[in-house]
Order: structure tokens, then sequence, then C-alpha cells
């Protein structure tokens, strides 16, 4: 195995798992949020939402 395609695996591996990383960290407060808006729908009385 040359170093050289050893290297660009490991650059390849190492920009997928910033990719993954950084998908994880932009869905993760969406996840949040949601979570957030339903616990507050869930805490509001019911006939403010009924419009």
């Amino acid at each position: 195995m040359r170093l050289s395609g050893w290297v660009e695996n490991q650059i390849i591996t190492g920009s997928r798992a910033s990719q993954a990383r950084a998908a994880i960290a932009s869905i993760r407060p969406k996840v949040l949020l949601a979570h957030n808006q339903a616990e507050s729908m869930a805490d509001r009385p019911r006939t403010s939402d009924r419009t």
C-alpha cells in the first residue's frame, strides 16, 4: 500500500466524518427546537391554539 493512497483515504474519511459531524450539529438544534415547541404546545391551554 502506497503512503499517498493511505493519506488520501485518511483525508476522505476525515472529511466524511466532519461532514457527518456538521450534519448532526445542524440537525440537533432543529430537533431540540421542535421538541421544545411540542412541549410548550402541550403545556399551553387548548383553547388558545384552536383558531
